[in-house]
C-alpha cells in the first residue's frame, strides 16, 4: 500500500511539470554548467567553418566579415564613406548624376561650341543663296527698256537671284577662293508704240542670267563676323519675248549675249554660333562647318550684246552661305 501511495507521487509531480511547460511557465532549473560548456565547446568548433550559428534560417549574420561580402557596395554602405570624388569615377553618359551638381544642358552645350570651334575653318567649299534687288541702268539708243520696263504701271520686277558655288585654296591667311556665280532675274512690262506713245497690249518678258567667274578673299573677325570681297570677268544672256507673235514667228523670242566684268562685297555674321545644338544637327546631317547671313553689295558693268545695250550700275541684297567638308 504504502510503494503505490510513493508511485502516486512521482506521477502527480511529474504531470505538473509538463502542464506548467506547455503554459509558458518558466521553470527554475538549478544547472551544475555542463550545458553552458557544451554550447561554448559548440561555436568554438563551428566558428572557423561557418559564418552562421546553428538556428534557423534567416538568423542575422554575425560572423567575419570577408572581401566577398563588400564586392557591390555604394558609398555610406558597409562603412564606405561619402566623401567620394564622383568626377573620376562617374562617365557622361549624357544624364544628371544623382548627388551631383553637374548639368548635362551646359556640358552638351559646351561640347558643341567646341566642336564648332575646331570645325569652324575646315571648310573645303562653301554654297551661297543671294538675293539683289534689280536697281541696274540699262540703256539703250530708243531708251525701249525703261519705257517697257521701268515706266510702266503694270511692270513686275523681282530682281535677281543667285546661286554661288566656291572652292577654298587656302584658309591660312585669310580664306582665298576660287567659284562661280550664275544669276537669274525677271523683268515684264508692256510695250509702248514708237510713234503714238501709246502704251500697247503685248506684254514683254525679259529673262538675264549673269555667269560670273569669281576670285575671292576673305578676312574672318573672331567667330561671328565675316568680310568678303571678290571680282572676276562675267557673262550675260539675254532672253526676250513678246505676246503679240505666234510661236515660231520672227521676232516672237530674241536672245543675245553680252561680256563684262562685276565686282562683289558682303559683311557677313555668323548663325552657327546663335544655337550651336541646331547647327550641330546641320553638321551631323550634311557635314555643315558654318553658316552666315551676309548684307551684299554688288557692281557690274555688261555691254557688247547683238542690239546696242549696256546693263551697269549698283544693287544691294541679302544671302546665305553655308561652308562644307
Amino acid at each position: 500500500m504504502r510503494l503505490i501511495f510513493v508511485l502516486l507521487c512521482i506521477l502527480f509531480s511529474f504531470s505538473s511539470i509538463l502542464l506548467a511547460e506547455d503554459f509558458g511557465q518558466k521553470i527554475v532549473v538549478e544547472s551544475s554548467g555542463l550545458l553552458d560548456d557544451d554550447m561554448d565547446k559548440t561555436y568554438k568548433d563551428i566558428k572557423g567553418t561557418s559564418e552562421f550559428l546553428p538556428g534557423l534560417e534567416g538568423d542575422e549574420y554575425i560572423g567575419p566579415k570577408t572581401k566577398e561580402t563588400t564586392s557591390f557596395s555604394l558609398p555610406g554602405m558597409h562603412g564606405n564613406p561619402m566623401d567620394v570624388d564622383k568626377k573620376k569615377y562617374i562617365k557622361d553618359v549624357d544624364h544628371t548624376s544623382l548627388g551631383s551638381m553637374d548639368d548635362k544642358n551646359y556640358f552638351l552645350e559646351y561640347k558643341i561650341g567646341e566642336l564648332i570651334g575646331e570645325i569652324e575653318n575646315k571648310g573645303r567649299s562653301a554654297m551661297t543663296f543671294n538675293y539683289f534687288k534689280d536697281t541696274y541702268d540699262y540703256e539703250d539708243s530708243e531708251s525701249v527698256f525703261n519705257r517697257t520696263y521701268r515706266q510702266d504701271s503694270r511692270s513686275h520686277n523681282i530682281g535677281t537671284i543667285q546661286l554661288g558655288y566656291d572652292w577654298f585654296i587656302s584658309r591660312k591667311y585669310g580664306d582665298f577662293s576660287t567659284g562661280l556665280n550664275l544669276g537669274y532675274g525677271y523683268n515684264s512690262g508692256h510695250g509702248i508704240f514708237q510713234t503714238t506713245k501709246v502704251r500697247s497690249k503685248a506684254e514683254f518678258k525679259l529673262i538675264t542670267l549673269p555667269l560670273d567667274v569669281s576670285v575671292k578673299y576673305a578676312s574672318v573677325i573672331g567667330r561671328w563676323f565675316k568680310i568678303e570681297l571678290s571680282a572676276g570677268p562675267s557673262v550675260m544672256g539675254l532672253y526676250q519675248t513678246r505676246s503679240d507673235r505666234d510661236s515660231g514667228e520672227r521676232g516672237k523670242r530674241r536672245r543675245q549675249i553680252g561680256t563684262g566684268y562685276f565686282g562683289q562685297g558682303a559683311l557677313k555674321f555668323s548663325l552657327s554660333d546663335l544655337s550651336p545644338r541646331d547647327f550641330y544637327k546641320l553638321f551631323d546631317s550634311f557635314s555643315i562647318t558654318k553658316v552666315w547671313f551676309g548684307v551684299l553689295a554688288r557692281y557690274q558693268y555688261f555691254s557688247n550684246f547683238q542690239d546696242d545695250i549696256t546693263i551697269s550700275g549698283n544693287s544691294l541684297g541679302i544671302g546665305l552661305s553655308f561652308e562644307y567638308l
